[in-house]
């Protein structure tokens, strides 16, 4: 034991006769099927190591104090077998310990209270009852209390509240309070211990859906940073295609105006070759005539006058063809005009 003999005031090993094995305790529980006596059966580490701690802090506290319940509570489950068939699992047995360690300490205390009158003795026991307790309600209030501020508990903790205050209102009913209150207020601690495991997987649960929640906002924030870059290209592309279609009107209008000079060039080759026509008719008029003057021009008598006569109509065409060659050297339009 840790406990220094210099701040221990009571044994709570040799008080509450908790025999060992060895170094190890057995079980407090009693075995019915071998005529009520004590189990015997060796306990778990574990389970030992937290009885030592608990027997530890018995032995430096008055045995009077209203803590004491509390901790024979505690300590209850940690001296009992466990398994399919252990003590352990039955409620009956921690209660008949509980009752059977409060008679053990209040023997201890009437012991060290010898000299007291028996009816102020009692007297002095009943207020040290009620005052463990009265300290027991308000713990398990208080850890209540404290339970409920989880809002992922809250509807279980209502209803081991309801259970619990059920359980006052038949301990208040009853003869042997401490005997059922003991029972009820142990399988409302397991419950908290349930609900506190629930809530820290609920917690596990949250955490690892956060973690999700931050990775999926990475994904789309360089998803975001992705599209960013895709609209720059569409908007370059939009701006080369702005761009090609200026230079495609640019084009058709140049492409437009050569048509234009183009149709202005057929009417102009169109006109010249009227023109041509109308010359190329006159020039045949013309001969048809000089046949005719060549006739007249075998008569000497007559061939100066005829000569005169037929260098008016050559004059005219030298004249014509002369404008012809000038009209095909220089197109309407100048003669930068483009075709």
């Amino acid at each position: 034991m840790a406990a220094q003999n210099a701040d221990k005031q009571w044994d709570p090993i040799r008080t509450l006769e908790l025999h060992s094995l060895g170094q190890n305790f057995s079980c407090a529980g009693v075995a019915v099927t071998q005529g009520n006596a004590r189990c015997r059966k060796p306990i778990e580490l574990g389970q030992q190591l937290k009885a030592c701690r608990i027997l530890d802090t018995l032995a430096v506290t008055d045995p009077s104090s209203p803590a004491v319940t509390q901790m024979l509570m505690e300590l209850v489950p940690l001296l009992l077998c466990r398994g399919s068939q252990g003590h352990g699992e039955k409620p009956e047995q921690k209660s008949t310990l509980i009752s059977d360690w409060s008679a053990k300490i209040r023997r201890l205390l009437r012991q060290q209270w010898g000299g007291m009158p028996k009816k102020k003795l009692e007297k002095a026991l009943n207020s040290i009852y009620e005052k463990y307790y009265a300290a027991h309600l308000d713990l398990s209030g208080a850890q209540m209390r404290l339970e409920e501020e989880h809002k992922e508990t809250q509807q279980k903790l209502g209803r081991v509240k309801h259970d619990f205050d059920e359980a006052r209102r038949r301990a208040d009913e009853s003869d042997t309070r401490s005997v059922n209150v003991a029972s009820e207020v142990t399988n409302l601690q397991s419950d908290l211990r349930e609900a506190r495991r629930q809530l820290e997987e609920n917690q596990t649960a949250l955490d690892s859906t956060t973690s999700r929640l931050q990775e999926s906002q990475h994904q789309l924030q360089e998803r975001n940073t992705e599209l960013q870059n895709h609209q720059s290209s569409i908007a370059a592309l939009e701006h080369d295609l702005k761009s090609a279609k200026d230079r495609l009107e640019e084009t058709q209008r140049q492409l437009q105006e050569r048509n234009t000079a183009y149709q202005k060039h057929q009417s102009w080759v169109s006109s010249l070759q009227r023109d041509l026509k109308n010359t190329n008719d006159k020039l045949q008029e013309t001969q048809h005539q000089l046949q005719g003057k060549n006739t007249v021009l075998q008569n000497p008598q007559s061939s100066a006058a005829a000569n005169q006569k037929s260098n008016r109509p050559l004059e005219a065409i030298r004249q014509g063809r002369k404008k012809l060659v000038k009209s095909f050297s220089s197109p309407p339009g100048g003669p930068s005009a483009k075709i």
